[in-house]
């Protein structure tokens, strides 16, 4: 920190906690020492109250709440791993989360990439072709259109997921459904992005509204259709 903020890095924080030990620090076991940074020792008395600019170490959950007095909502907690750091403290404590994924960078690359947008494109186009075409099944001729169809959508769902990586796809989709690591995601983090410094580009005051997703049911299928809903 010193190297990174100089030596006054301390006045910028709070609270400052160290060696935390997650996802101990979720179970109400152990409590706050408090650090001495010249001997390089802890202090084995009971910490009740906590002072700018005074590192403590270990510690849990329980105590902090009581401590600082931040509960529920009023608390945002970032992490870089969903279950040690963020699932105990959305399911255990109500705080807000935010998961830091470095990996999104380079997803959203890969996204806004002509590449991959065309291919998309295309590949929605095709799929709603083939499955509005499925009403001429009596047609020899439409259903070896259909058929030659399917095989290009096969091969552009292969080409959309190796934009990302040829062997695992995206991190977050496969195909067209959520990966299992974006389901958790969004069960756990009330925001994700790719670096903390990205809030940087909003002010304090700015309010992250969830987006509407449409529900099967709720996408308008055309005539024939209504009724019929597909989750897959």
């Amino acid at each position: 920190m010193s190297y990174m903020l100089g030596s006054d890095w301390s006045d910028m924080f709070d609270v400052i906690i160290t060696r935390a030990r997650k996802p101990q620090f979720f179970r109400p076991k152990r409590p706050f020492r408090s650090f001495d940074r010249t001997l390089g020792t802890q202090s084995w008395g009971r910490v009740t109250s906590f002072e700018k600019g005074q590192i403590y170490q270990e510690g849990n959950m329980d105590d902090l709440q009581k401590i600082t007095g931040w509960h529920g909502a009023k608390m945002l907690y970032f992490g870089d791993h969903v279950y040690t750091d963020l699932a105990d403290a959305t399911l255990s404590m109500g705080w807000r989360t935010g998961a830091i994924i470095p990996e999104l960078e380079g997803e959203i690359k890969n996204f806004n990439s002509e590449e991959f947008t065309n291919a998309v494109t295309w590949l929605s186009s095709l799929q709603d072709l083939i499955e509005k075409s499925q009403v001429l099944h009596d047609s020899p001729e439409a259903e070896a259109v259909r058929q030659e169809w399917l095989k290009e959508r096969d091969q552009l769902r292969v080409a959309t997921k190796e934009v990302f990586n040829p062997r695992f796809g995206s991190l977050f989709r496969t195909y067209h459904n959520p990966t299992y690591f974006s389901r958790r995601l969004s069960r756990f983090a009330d925001i994700y992005m790719s670096s903390l410094t990205n809030l940087l580009n909003y002010k304090l005051t700015h309010t992250f509204y969830p987006r509407r997703a449409a529900l099967p049911h709720e996408v308008h299928y055309g005539s024939g259709l209504d009724g019929c809903s597909m989750c897959r």
